[in-house]
């Protein structure tokens, strides 16, 4: 995600399906959080909101980079593998 040499619009389309399957598992998972809120009001609805907001803020960032390495330019992909592989130092600037 880091690496300025991976394009805008793979990392873009990475996030993109991270949000998409995350909406996706979240809408699966109403009917359960309807049993569990009315069942356990207290408990089910304050881990409902709990789950929820880490499901939807570590959700499509994991998603997102684990689908990036398939959405890159395969010799991007590979290059940058490669140099990680023998330990070199990337030219990567954190901020």
């Amino acid at each position: 995600m880091r690496d300025s040499r991976v394009p805008l619009g793979s990392k873009f389309l990475a996030f993109l399906a991270g949000f998409g399957i995350t909406g996706v598992v979240e809408v699966l998972e109403w009917p359960v959080e309807g049993i569990l809120a009315a069942v356990l009001p207290f408990l089910g609805i304050a881990g409902d909101v709990a789950v929820d907001g880490m499901e939807i803020v570590a959700g499509p960032l994991l998603l997102a980079n684990l689908l990036l390495p398939y959405l890159a330019p395969r010799e991007i992909v590979d290059i940058i593998r490669s140099e990680r592989a023998a330990g070199k130092k990337s030219p990567i600037i954190d901020v």
